[in-house]
Order: C-alpha cells, then structure tokens, then sequence
C-alpha cells in the first residue's frame, strides 16, 4: 500500500497526492460503500492501492477501496476461525433495514433481527439504531459459515440487555392504578405499554 492525502474533488473523484507523485481516486474506489458525501474526505490521509500505472509513471490510478477489501478479508477469516454460538462480540452497524439491522463483526456481517433490538416493541430499527453505532451482540445462530451468499449469522442485542420485567413486575400489584400508552389494536382488544419494555392487554 501507498499513503496519500485526499486533495480536492474533479470530476469522477479525487486528487490523491503521495509524497509529491499526483494519482487519482475515482469516487468509487475511496470506501467500501458508496461516498455520498465525498467532501468528507477531502484533507484526510488513507492508505492506497496502485490500481493502474503508466509507463511514464504520469497516470496513477489508486484504491483505497482495495486495500480496505484486502484488511476485511483478512479480518473475516480470522472472525470465523473463532467465531462460535453464544459468543459476545463487538460491532458497528451497517445497514438498517425494515426487518432489523446488519452489524459487522470483524469483517463479517450478521442480522439483528427487529425481535431482538430490544425488549420494547421496536417498530422502525431507525428509531433506535444508526448506521456507524458500536453495539454489542450476542451469537444466536451460525449457518453455512464460509458459504458466501448462503451463509446466514443471526445477533441479538436484546439477549444482552438486561429484562425490565423482574424489576418492575413488583410495581404492577391487581388493583393498581397505572398509566399507559397504547401501543397496539388487535381484533381481541388493545396493548398498553405500562412502562418500558412491559405491556399489558385491555381486553375488549
């Protein structure tokens, strides 16, 4: 790898000058995801690929994208050398999608599912998670580890948050009275959450 610093912007990316020598970085080449803001980078020093290089050394083309590729692969293989169910990991998250949020492990990702974000009803994973967030998770389930596409590494976040229902349950006495919100209608009557993480059921 070269070490660069990121000039200004031109069209289709980025002045990249390595020790006085000036390369190019297309916009693409500069993260492992899409740069959507891409003067986040600019005055920032990487670490660099040569990707293309002419003969009279004036056309440099570089990626950081590719040295990052090069550390993942390497990190990944070392996460699933260990990686085992029920283990406790560090990781960021990725992506939220409707169903939940994938989180990286160490080069591999794994899903959160909604379910287990948290012990509250969680209806929209934005609410409550944001790409870039640290957070840590527990292992659930490990298929086709290895597998490319086919493999499938299910975290929770909930499994090591502590349950609010044996400290509260106490407060939550027949006879008392409490206030709620209502959280969900169903055909058999409605849910109130009485405190965080707790509902009860107003039958109809």
């Amino acid at each position: 790898p070269v070490e660069g610093k990121v000039g200004e912007t031109n069209k289709g990316g980025f002045s990249i000058n390595l020790s006085g020598v000036r390369a190019f970085c297309p916009f693409s080449q500069i993260d492992l995801r899409r740069a959507d803001d891409p003067s986040l980078f600019v005055g920032k020093t990487f670490k660099f690929r040569v990707v293309e290089l002419s003969e009279d050394g004036r056309n440099v083309v570089v990626s950081r994208r590719a040295y990052l590729q090069e550390h993942r692969d390497t990190e990944a293989s070392r996460t699933r050398e260990t990686l085992a169910l029920g283990d406790t990991r560090d990781g960021t998250v990725t992506r939220l999608v409707p169903f939940g949020a994938f989180v990286d492990i160490g080069g591999v990702e794994g899903l959160v599912h909604i379910s287990q974000i948290s012990h509250q009803r969680v209806a929209n994973p934005a609410d409550v998670l944001r790409e870039g967030q640290p957070v840590k998770v527990k292992v659930l389930e490990i298929q086709n580890l290895g597998g490319g596409r086919s493999e499938r590494i299910s975290l929770s976040i909930k499994a090591l948050a502590s349950d609010p229902w044996p400290s509260t349950a106490a407060s939550l006495a027949p006879g008392t009275d409490v206030n709620g919100r209502v959280t969900r209608l169903v055909d058999f009557g409605v849910f109130v959450e009485l405190q965080p993480g707790i509902e009860g059921l107003i039958h109809i």
